[in-house]
């Protein structure tokens, strides 16, 4: 409506009011609620968190349970932790419930004022009936629009707690950075022994091989970390136990049939994982020893296969040509089975390898006896074809004849540089490297090298770290009666 007269700055005045209050309120409710609202917010991601992790725990850990008959004591703890999470959901839905309102009161707080206020005007005649309703409905829809600011904002800060939780995940320290520069210089080390076997420099190397194929797999005093963090919300990404281990010097020569032995606890694993790349040694820079040497040949494949049997969602032969490209002639069919049957897998199971998309899809670590899913394991580190082949405990849960079996497709693996491909194409594929954690004499008598990993010293002075040196000595197949039994564990 047009004003005019006296009434006009009367009507301009009543109608800025609102305008002006309303940001100021809104502001001062906000300052007032805040810390409440985080309060509860925080508390119920805990929770949350919490209850995720014991859904998580009690599912991956499933069989451990039922086989000690923990299910009460498992759906006990799982009710704590739903009644907790429910307690501090309630809160939130309280706190939330109380500030959605508060605005709203606030509106009918001013709406009520007004209509009290302008009601007495017009009663006296000061106040057009027209311009007191007018303002009526402005304070009313300009208290609607703060209104629904006011819960777009707390929609907003409802979700900061879970925002801040993936900027903190985002964000946390990753491997990426030290695997890129350990890449780049295992890329400069290899060239630089390249040029020096061109060079003429190293004479022993035998004739006939490609210069790629004469760089050694080299290790020379390195040292690595092994730290295990805490999970609970009073030790969470804490080191509760930290090892240090330092590696004194070994070379492998490619195409070898590579054995480690060792008592246990001597760090052959650890070898090996920092052999497959599976953890990365430390640098001078980090606090590793000067002039340590960690070469693998930067063209090389390096598969390393650990002792757990592990099984991503699909068919089995989906399973079993996990490491090769899509197709890619290793991942044929009849070479997936060539191999499986050379391991002695029944042909019940080799039936069930197919192409299709029909094939059948089960949990096949819940589906398979614990001998099947380890020479599948095997197989599909086969059937990957790589030129490094770091595969921990082969023959530790087989009897006498699989062990046999496993050992002779490791030796013809490294012997036919890939185990079923065409033997014309021998002399075009780059040679096989095997390099394995031992447990029996039928391994190390047809090892071409074998390493024993031994502690020269060991220290563990709390609170300090504890500190191991091995010493890595090279054994001639023809000296086994240097290992002993405790040796191969």
């Amino acid at each position: 409506p047009i004003v005019s007269g006296s009434h006009n700055s009367q009507a301009l005045s009543m109608t800025m009011m609102p305008m002006l209050l309303f940001p100021v309120f809104m502001v001062m409710l906000v300052a007032a609620r805040i810390g409440q609202t985080r309060v509860a917010l925080n508390a119920r991601l805990q929770r949350q968190r919490s209850l995720v992790a014991s859904v998580h725990e009690i599912v991956e850990n499933f069989r451990l349970i039922a086989d000690f008959g923990r299910r009460q004591w498992c759906m006990d703890q799982h009710q704590e932790n739903v009644q907790n999470f429910g307690a501090t959901d309630k809160a939130v839905a309280e706190v939330s419930c109380n500030n959605v309102y508060l605005m709203k009161w606030l509106t009918l707080l001013a709406v009520s004022s007004y209509v009290i206020i302008g009601g007495t005007e017009v009663i006296n005649g000061a106040l057009p009936t027209g311009i007191f309703l007018t303002c009526l409905r402005v304070y009313m829809q300009v208290g609607k629009l703060w209104s629904d600011i006011y819960s777009k904002f707390l929609e907003t800060f409802n979700n900061a707690p879970a925002l801040e939780r993936i900027v903190d995940i985002i964000n946390k320290h990753a491997d990426v950075r030290s695997r890129m520069e350990w890449s780049r210089h295992q890329h400069e080390i290899t060239r630089t022994t390249f040029q020096d076997i061109q060079r003429g420099e190293d004479l022993d190397d035998p004739a006939g091989q490609a210069i790629q194929d004469r760089i050694p797999i080299q290790i020379r005093n390195i040292g690595v970390n092994l730290c295990a963090l805490g999970t609970s919300d009073a030790h969470v990404g804490k080191k509760v136990r930290e090892t240090r281990m330092f590696y004194e010097s070994m070379t492998i020569h490619q195409g070898k049939l590579v054995c480690l032995v060792g008592k246990r606890g001597m760090g052959k694993s650890t070898l090996l994982r920092i052999l497959g790349g599976a953890t990365l040694p430390r640098s001078e820079g980090e606090g590793g020893p000067a002039g340590g040497v960690f070469l693998i040949p930067s063209h090389l494949r390096v598969l390393h296969v650990p002792s757990e049997d592990m099984f991503i969602k699909g068919s089995l032969y989906q399973n079993l040509t996990l490491g090769v490209p899509k197709g890619h002639p290793d991942g044929c069919i009849e070479r997936v089975r060539d191999i499986c049957s050379g391991l002695g897998l029944p042909a019940a199971m080799l039936d069930t390898i197919r192409e299709e998309e029909s094939s059948p899809t089960v949990v096949w670590s819940e589906a398979l006896s614990g001998s099947e899913k380890h020479m599948l394991v095997i197989a599909r580190a086969l059937i990957a074809n790589p030129e490094v082949m770091c595969i921990h405990k082969p023959t530790l849960h087989v009897n006498d004849p699989m062990a046999e079996k496993i050992v002779g497709m490791l030796r013809d693996f490294v012997d036919q540089r890939g185990i079923c491909l065409p033997k014309e194409e021998k002399h075009l594929r780059r040679p096989r490297t095997c390099i394995m954690t031992s447990t029996r004499m039928t391994s190390l008598q047809r090892a071409d090298q074998i390493f024993k990993v031994s502690a020269l010293f060991h220290e563990d002075a709390s609170p300090s770290p504890s500190a191991q040196r091995e010493s890595i000595v090279a054994i001639r197949p023809d000296d086994l009666d240097k290992i002993e039994t405790d040796d191969l564990s």
